[in-house]
């Protein structure tokens, strides 16, 4: 007796309408006589059940604590270059704990910021242009692994913003309600897009930061003068001001 209209609100994918139906009353029947009082539910159906017992039988079937195997399909999948990601991690960190110690952020949501940068470059796959883009509809479809709802979609979100505010459009309304507050989503776009910048604009791995009257000063021993061009298009938090301390000159590379 229920409206098919009503199912797209629950997030059924539309792939599913024509059989929900019958198999939400096999399910509850099964419930009923089983007498269950709690379910415990995941993206994953009998075969890879099977096959993940089989899998993990020597691993007390478990993933090893280092392995998340979405992350691991997606990479698979779309990965298009060799990206140091345990740098960019360790940079995220420090800029993390950097803002949190100048109660500037709380000291929350690191791990989705760090899934965010791991899975930063997967939209090249597609097209270097928009691929924040296509990088939150594949961290969508396919991050499925450990994480909560709100883990997911605010990793995806981190992705998408790509240093721009989406505070005001539909797609951050229709997730409003498993997002943290504006602030909080500002500021840890603002980190990502920054992390990224800065490995995407120099050959640099290694950088320092300070914090002091709202001024965060990047230290570095090279040069970072198209990382001086880039971050002017960075949507920054509105108190937030940068600065850089670089040995200010054009590098020079033999080819």
């Amino acid at each position: 007796e229920a409206n098919f209209s009503l199912l797209k609100y629950l997030y059924i994918s539309k792939g599913r309408f024509d059989t929900i139906r019958e198999g939400s009353l096999i399910w509850q029947e099964i419930l009923h006589h089983i007498e269950a009082k709690k379910v415990i539910t995941s993206g994953v159906g009998v075969r890879e059940g099977v096959f993940l017992h089989h899998f993990l039988k020597n691993e007390h079937l478990q993933f090893p604590k280092n392995v998340n195997p979405s992350i691991e399909s997606i990479f698979d999948r779309f990965e298009t270059q060799h990206v140091k990601a345990s740098k960019r991690k360790e940079n995220t960190i420090k800029l993390f704990n950097l803002f949190v110690e100048h109660k500037v952020l709380e000291n929350r949501y690191l791990q989705e910021l760090l899934y965010a940068i791991e899975l930063s470059t997967i939209g090249y796959r597609f097209n270097i242009y928009k691929s924040y883009e296509h990088s939150f509809y594949v961290t969508m479809q396919e991050f499925q692994y450990g994480v909560t709802h709100e883990e997911l979609v605010l990793t995806a979100m981190i992705l998408r913003l790509g240093g721009k505010s989406l505070s005001e459009k539909e797609l951050y309304k229709k997730y409003k309600i498993l997002l943290p507050k504006k602030g909080t989503l500002s500021f840890l776009s603002f980190i990502y897009t920054l992390t990224t910048t800065l490995y995407e604009k120099t050959a640099l791995e290694e950088f320092n930061y300070s914090f002091q009257n709202n001024t965060l000063t990047i230290i570095a021993e090279g040069s970072l003068y198209l990382v001086k061009e880039a971050i002017k298009d960075i949507e920054k938090p509105k108190e937030i001001s940068i600065k850089i301390d670089d040995q200010e000159k054009i590098p020079d590379y033999n080819f």
